[in-house]
């Protein structure tokens, strides 16, 4: 949930692939804590188990970004070898396509009600995280639910 928390997921990598899924948090995301990549530790609650729809989406994410990123150097070879306008255009698409997919992985991994109520259950995390998240998701269900009403004619 953007601005409230989300769940991260650490791996054992080899040559930068996310192999093996090792621990899962759930990580405060207060603009106040962020911190670079090599900086200090957000605050986060270690989870029990593995989260598996965060690991999911890491290796979903994965493989789309190696797709892009491969497309996209086709791309470029096509380009200067001046094949076939089909070729390109397939190229161009698959590029196109998987760095759109993977911008829409994360508007699709949102937090749900029924994530808070198993998140309410696990030891150590904090009420007030909760709370925030509840209080969150309520307003934005209130503004999308009156941006879709039909204005009223008087």
């Amino acid at each position: 949930m953007p601005g409230v928390f989300y769940v991260s997921t650490s791996f054992f990598h080899v040559l930068l692939v996310p192999i093996v899924p090792t621990h899962s948090f759930i990580v405060l995301d207060s603009p106040l804590e962020r911190r670079n990549l090599l900086g200090a530790p957000r605050k986060g609650v270690a989870l029990r188990h593995i989260h598996w729809q965060s690991v999911l989406m890491a290796w979903l994410r994965y493989i789309l970004l190696l797709g892009s990123t491969g497309a996209a150097l086709a791309l470029a070879l096509l380009v200067a070898l001046r094949s076939a306008p089909l070729l390109i255009t397939v190229a161009a698409s698959l590029a196109l396509g998987g760095a759109l997919a993977l911008a829409l992985s994360y508007r699709a991994a949102r937090a749900s009600l029924s994530t808070l109520d198993r998140l309410a259950k696990v030891p150590g995390v904090p009420s007030e995280l909760l709370a925030s998240a509840r209080l969150l998701m309520s307003r934005r269900r209130r503004a999308s639910q009156s941006s879709f009403k039909e204005p009223s004619v008087g």
